[in-house]
C-alpha cells in the first residue's frame, strides 16, 4: 500500500514534529504513572504497579533530564520551520490557544478529582499559541512596512528584503524575550 501525501509538504518536517509530540507524550505518561496515580503502587493490580514502577523509574532517570529538552527542542524548531509554510499563521495561532485554553480548563477541574495538582498555566502549547500569533503579527507590520517602503521608493515589492528585515526583527526579539525570561 503506497500513501499518497498532499503536494508541497515536507514529510520530514511532519515526520519529526509526529516524533516529538509522541516523545512528549511519552514523558506526560510516565509523569502520570509515578505522581497522578500513586495509589496504583499498592493496588494489587500488577500491570498497574508495573506501569508505577516504570514511571517512578523514568522520572528520576538522566534519560528524562537529558531527552525531555531535546524532543521540546525538536518539536518548537520543527514547528516554528513549518510556520514558514503556513497560510494563515495567526488563524493557526488562535486555534492552538483554543485547545491550550482547554487544557488549562481540563486540568485545572482534574485536578481535584485525582487530588493532585495537574494544572497545566502555561505549557508548551500554550507558548507555541503565543510564539505564532506574535510571529504573524511582526511578519505583517514587516510585510505592510516593506512594501510601504517600496511603494514610497516606487519600486517593485522585493521578497528578500522582506524576508531579512522578518528574521532581523524575530532575531532582535528573540534575544529581547530571552533577557526578560532570564530577568522575571
Amino acid at each position: 500500500m503506497k500513501l499518497k501525501l498532499k503536494p508541497n509538504r515536507i514529510w520530514e518536517l511532519d515526520f519529526l514534529r509526529g516524533f516529538a509530540i509522541l516523545m512528549v507524550i511519552i514523558d506526560h505518561s510516565m509523569f502520570d504513572f509515578s505522581s497522578v496515580f500513586p495509589a496504583w503502587q499498592s493496588s494489587g493490580v500488577l500491570i498497574l504497579e508495573d506501569l508505577y514502577t516504570l514511571g517512578n523509574r523514568y522520572m528520576t532517570s538522566d534519560i528524562r533530564v537529558f531527552w525531555r529538552p531535546a524532543f521540546l527542542f525538536l518539536f518548537f524548531i520543527t514547528s516554528g520551520l513549518c510556520t514558514a509554510f503556513s497560510r494563515n499563521n495567526f488563524l493557526r495561532g488562535i486555534r492552538l490557544s483554543i485547545v491550550a485554553l482547554l487544557v488549562s480548563l481540563v486540568t485545572y477541574y482534574a485536578g481535584p478529582i485525582f487530588s493532585y495538582d495537574l494544572f497545566v498555566m502555561f505549557g508548551v502549547l500554550h507558548c507555541m499559541a503565543a510564539i505564532i500569533i506574535i510571529y504573524s503579527v511582526v511578519s505583517f507590520i514587516v510585510e505592510l512596512c516593506v512594501r510601504g517602503f517600496y511603494k514610497i521608493k516606487k519600486m517593485p515589492f522585493n521578497d528578500k528584503t522582506y524576508n531579512y528585515t522578518l528574521s532581523f526583527i524575530c532575531f532582535i526579539l528573540s534575544i529581547g524575550f530571552y533577557f526578560i525570561n532570564r530577568k522575571y
